[in-house]
Formats: structure tokens, sequence, C-alpha cells
């Protein structure tokens, strides 16, 4: 597969594109970053063209490997056959979604998924957010649409607007009880 890119290593990385309005076009390739280093941030940049087209082929950003404390924030993804955000992980991490815009993303804006949970049921340590996006005309392909958690406990989806989402807004599938949807339309 084609892709942009992997950030890996130690961690540590901050891209920030915000005052000067970076545009990635993937242009066909499956993913536009690749996140497997702890303590990355990514903010303030469109990122669009991603053909993400399997599963776990990703989309704009795919998370994974040892991707941990990941903020995404003040982002533009759109118009990707894949995920906006895709996160794939087999422990307890800490990713941050915040004020970002999704529209036209044919899976999952935002999709996370764990496969092993061997501390379902635990909440020890810090928590995972989604918060105060925007998900428009996302999973008008094979996804679910808005927000879409597999397998996931300590998470806070609070005040998304997924009203305007084509299949589903926010869907949380064989997670444990201990995440906390509140305030989203």
């Amino acid at each position: 597969s084609s892709e942009l890119p992997a950030l890996v290593g130690d961690g540590g990385v901050f891209l920030d594109g915000l005052d000067a309005g970076v545009t990635i076009d993937c242009g066909g390739a499956d993913v536009g970053f690749w996140v497997r280093a702890p303590d990355v941030t990514i903010e303030g940049l469109t990122v669009h063209g991603c053909r993400g087209t399997g599963f776990l082929s990703g989309g704009a950003i795919r998370i994974d490997g040892a991707a941990d404390r990941v903020t995404i924030r003040r982002m533009s993804l759109f118009d990707n056959d894949g995920s906006g955000v895709f996160v794939y992980v087999d422990r307890r991490h800490e990713v941050h979604v915040e004020d970002s815009e999704f529209h036209d993303n044919r899976f999952d804006s935002i999709h996370v998924q764990r496969e092993r949970r061997p501390d379902a049921g635990s909440c020890d340590g810090p928590r995972s957010t989604i918060s105060r996006n925007r998900i428009t005309n996302s999973g008008t392909g094979f996804g679910e649409g808005g927000i879409f958690l597999v397998g996931t406990d300590c998470y806070d989806v609070i005040e998304n607007d997924v009203a305007s989402c084509e299949a589903t807004g926010i869907k949380l599938t064989a997670s444990g009880n201990l995440n906390r949807v509140l305030r989203n339309r």
C-alpha cells in the first residue's frame, strides 16, 4: 500500500499548521499520517484525498503501534475513502480528538478499535476524549458515519455535533460501561 511518512520513534513530535494554512492532499495514498510513536500532537492541518479502502488501512490519520498520548486538534479532515481518524490498538492508550471538522469521509469519521482488553472494567490512569468536533455527511460508503468505538473503555465523548451524519452519529459496540457520552447532538 502507498502511504505518506509514518511518525515513529520515541515521540515528542508536534506538527502545527494552524497559522500556515497547510493542506495535505494524499493523492490516493492509503494514509496521510501514520502515528506509531508516543507524545504526538497534530494540529491545524487539512488532510484529504486518502484512499484507505481496507478495514485496517486507515484514512487521513491512523494511530497504532506504540502510539500513546496522541492529540489531534483543530483539523479539517474530509473526502477520505477511509476514516478521518482511525485508532487501532491492543492496550490502554490516551488519545484526544478535539475541535476538528470532519465531512465526506466514506468510513467512520472517528473510529477507535481495541482488540485485547485484559484490563476491561478498569479506568486507572488518564481518560481519552473526543470532544467539540463537527461531523457531517460521513459514513456514505461502508462505515457507521460519525464516531464508532469498538471494544473501548475510558473514553469521554463530549459536545460533538453529529446530527448531520449519513448513518449513525455515535455508536459503541463491545465496549465496557466506563465510557461517558455527554451533551452531543
